[in-house]
């Protein structure tokens, strides 16, 4: 499996999103708040991200039974009903304000840019961050802190010092947390990727 493989969504997950409700809530459940945070990669005025959100999940509902795996990625299908969406939602604003078309060619383009990246790359965040939420509740303690403050550098001394344990303490808890955490991340990208 190569890199690009790893962020596909599973076949079986779109199939049952079609046919039954429970599946579709929670596909929507992990790409709802992913949309938006594609929408504020590609600066879309934070008054317009809900609005466009939803009509992005409408047309997912709408579409998903047509959208055929053969023919490409679900990524790369759900950034083009994301892209087209808030290209709509542009146009018809820009309409509506009678603004010059050379302003659309202009603003428009930041939308096409790099979106394939910024979405893979938001996907790992994403997914990162909905495990290790997922995760809080098995630990108790000091358990997760550790863990996240080894994330901003600090060494076991300086964890061990600000909160008030040995090193060998924050060695096994920070294991701790990144071997779970690393096993819901896999857990989640079984769950809604190849």
């Amino acid at each position: 499996m190569n890199n690009e493989d790893v962020f596909v969504t599973k076949k079986t997950l779109l199939k049952l999103a079609c046919e039954n409700k429970q599946k579709w809530e929670e596909l929507a459940a992990y790409y709802y708040p992913f949309i938006k945070i594609i929408l504020r990669h590609i600066r879309i005025h934070e008054n317009d991200i809900e609005d466009i959100s939803q009509n992005v999940m409408l047309k997912l509902w709408k579409n998903l039974s047509k959208f055929d795996p053969s023919r490409g990625k679900f990524r790369t299908w759900l950034i083009s009903i994301i892209r087209n969406t808030a290209k709509a939602t542009q146009i018809k604003q820009i309409k509506d304000k009678n603004r010059d078309y050379k302003y659309l060619e202009e603003t428009s383009t930041t939308i096409n840019d790099p979106l394939e990246e910024i979405f893979r790359n938001e996907w790992r965040k994403y997914i990162t961050n909905v495990a290790l939420e997922n995760i809080r509740k098995q630990f108790s303690g000091k358990a997760v802190e550790v863990f996240l403050l080894s994330l901003k550098n600090l060494n076991a001394e300086q964890i061990a010092e600000k909160l008030d344990l040995k090193p060998d303490s924050v060695y096994r808890l920070k294991n701790r947390v990144k071997d779970q955490l690393v096993l819901e991340i896999k857990r989640l990208r079984t769950e809604l990727e190849h």
